[in-house]
């Protein structure tokens, strides 16, 4: 459940020590500053596909974070880990020999949401505060007809709640709809939005206790085929992309891959998909 509007340009907070003193005042003073410590904040530790205790990096602004695992299919994957233990010397690990491990059940994402936001240990049940934050799913979908339903369960005071589908680049600390990357229906009035504009979709909005559901429907790969003849399907446009040329960073105790989002040439991409829509009852 979402509450008013708090959607603005960042601000950062002056560090301070214990003692009062600036950041400023520690560093004209050379006193060294103190290793910055993992906060909660900054990550989720969750259970993915039966493993428990992994503390998975939160998704913000600029980059992303998939956990990743030895891709079995990759010969010598560990003949890098023996050159660690071997040598005194830090030893580089190429991201190919690893591959992302995809969550066996779709459900709500435990790191692509803002950190603000409260899972259930079953990621099916948020619960939100303090302005609009978005979470997304853990599984995504590029072709075909799609559908999923959200009960809202609390409706405390004035709030209020958008439900629809996102792409990955739509901010988690805003709402769907804010930006060109994401669609929603708002439960204060129907209004629809994409790209912070709004229009009457309903003649009301929907509340605590009401069950919605969203269908979204996109061109299947063989009317995609029909429609431009000339170019033949690609593995690429089935299966989702590798991330294998990402960053391989060690997080805590697993590795993951960090995406750097190019969010300006992402928005140069964008083309409308013909015969595609989105669709909320």
């Amino acid at each position: 459940v979402t509450a008013q509007k708090t959607r603005g340009a960042s601000k950062r907070k002056a560090a301070t020590s214990n003692n009062g003193e600036g950041l400023d005042t520690k560093i004209n003073l050379n006193i060294p500053l103190q290793k910055k410590a993992k906060m909660a904040s900054e990550f989720a530790t969750v259970t993915i596909n039966g493993q428990s205790g992994i503390d998975f990096p939160f998704n913000r602004e600029g980059y992303r974070y998939y956990l990743v695992e030895k891709d079995p299919n990759i010969l010598n994957r560990d003949r890098f880990d023996r050159e660690e233990v071997n040598n005194t010397r830090a030893v580089q690990i190429p991201s190919h020999i690893h591959r992302i491990v995809i969550p066996q059940i779709v459900t709500l994402s435990p790191n692509d949401r803002a950190n603000q936001l409260i899972l259930d240990a079953d990621n099916l049940t948020l619960t939100g505060c303090d302005g609009y934050s978005s979470v997304r799913a853990t599984h995504s979908v590029g072709h075909g007809k799609w559908y999923f339903e959200m009960e809202f369960l609390s409706q405390p005071g004035d709030s209020h709640v958008r439900v629809g589908w996102a792409q990955a680049f739509s901010p988690l600390q805003a709402c769907i709809g804010y930006s060109k990357f994401s669609y929603s229906w708002r439960s204060k009035r129907g209004t629809v939005f994409n790209d912070g504009y709004g229009r009457r979709y309903y003649q009301r909005g929907f509340k605590q206790g009401t069950l919605s559901g969203c269908l979204i429907d996109l061109p299947s790969l063989d009317v995609e085929k029909k429609n431009n003849v000339a170019t033949s399907i690609k593995i690429s446009d089935i299966l989702p992309p590798s991330w294998k040329d990402c960053d391989l960073i060690k997080f805590k105790q697993n590795y993951f891959f960090e995406e750097k989002e190019e969010i300006q040439q992402e928005i140069q991409k964008l083309q409308p998909l013909p015969n595609s829509k989105v669709k909320n009852k």
